[in-house]
């Protein structure tokens, strides 16, 4: 459930946490305990009070004397437990918001804007500085994100045609997690048909494939 991230500058350690559906035994030990191990801490007692404690005496430190802002990122945080958030919020909670020690990035679905709104969470939701909504992509858009993913991939190929660019906005609404699980299907089907490049056909057969 947890990542440590690599960081090139070397001046804000970062961790994640990819999996939100925990149990509450789980949750408050791996996650806990996970953070702790991301800022270095060492030490045979994992009691939840006592990490707490290791991990907000860490953060301080890296805040005083290295000078730098540890960066937790929960992904999937719609899922999160009422309680989860709770302890989120405890951990950000640093003499009275007076000073902002932690970085803390919530990842997830709409539904996690509902969820901050709710009244139980208006203490975690208050100390949210930035909200971003991303929104499908346009039908400009898709071949250079397409381009961007492959890139990332390692290929500078133009491995989709323009019919293909269309049929995958048509099927897919632009919405990014559809586009690439769409698109990686259409790969996978040009690349059984040995063909240089994903196609209309292509797009159309993998559609059967998700659907």
């Amino acid at each position: 459930p947890f990542l440590k991230l690599q960081n090139r500058q070397k001046r804000a350690p970062a961790g994640a946490v990819r999996n939100a559906r925990l149990q509450f035994a789980q949750r408050n030990s791996c996650t806990l305990r996970n953070r702790s191990r991301s800022t270095g801490i060492t030490g045979h007692d994992r009691r939840n009070t006592q990490l707490y404690r290791q991990i907000r005496s860490e953060v301080s430190r890296l805040a005083l004397e290295s000078r730098c802002r540890p960066v937790l990122v929960v992904d999937e945080a719609h899922h999160l437990r009422p309680d989860v958030l709770e302890d989120l919020r405890l951990l950000t909670n640093y003499n009275m918001d007076a000073e902002n020690r932690l970085c803390l990035l919530l990842l997830g679905q709409p539904e996690l804007r509902r969820r901050l709104g709710m009244a139980v969470h208006e203490a975690l939701a208050q100390r949210i500085v930035v909200r971003h909504h991303m929104g499908p992509l346009g039908r400009d858009e898709l071949e250079p994100y397409l381009v961007h993913r492959l890139r990332l991939a390692g290929t500078e190929l133009p491995l989709f045609e323009p019919a293909a660019h269309e049929a995958l906005f048509q099927a897919t609404s632009g919405l990014p997690r559809k586009v690439n699980l769409l698109a990686h299907h259409a790969l996978m089907a040009a690349a059984i048909a040995r063909a240089k490049a994903v196609t209309h056909d292509h797009v159309e057969a993998a559609l059967a494939e998700v659907a």
